[in-house]
């Protein structure tokens, strides 16, 4: 969850460190990699990156997901196309998953943050 299996991160793995060594030098040392790279991942792939950080925490607060109208009325972002706009991006990028609860009309579908380093900052790092 910490590393996702990115082969970037997995090669910071020190051989001799037991799993619980590793991340705690990865993400939670000063110098650790992994410790800053939430802030360097969205402004890397994503103009105007501080919309879509902005709908990760708050899909982070939620383990059930949020609907489209519950992220428009908490997000700071203009009401227009800008929240569709973002949560396609971050749909795409895996970033984010999206369902309909069974039995439930196409504007109920809930959002849900999946990408696992973006929990695992949210929750331990930050």
């Amino acid at each position: 969850m910490a590393i996702g299996g990115i082969p970037h991160y997995l090669k910071e793995v020190e051989a001799g460190l037991g799993v619980v060594q590793n991340i705690d030098k990865l993400c939670f040392s000063v110098n650790g990699v992994l410790r800053d790279e939430f802030s360097r991942l969205y402004t890397s792939l994503f103009d105007k990156a501080d919309r879509h950080v902005s709908i990760i925490k708050l899909l982070a607060q939620k383990r059930k997901g949020l609907t489209r109208t519950e992220i428009t009325a908490h997000a700071d972002m203009a009401k227009g196309g800008t929240v569709s706009k973002v949560l396609e991006e971050l749909l795409e990028s895996g970033f984010i998953s999206s369902f309909r609860p069974f039995g439930k009309k196409k504007k109920d579908i809930l959002y849900r943050l999946t990408d696992e380093y973006s929990l695992f900052y949210l929750y331990f790092i930050q």
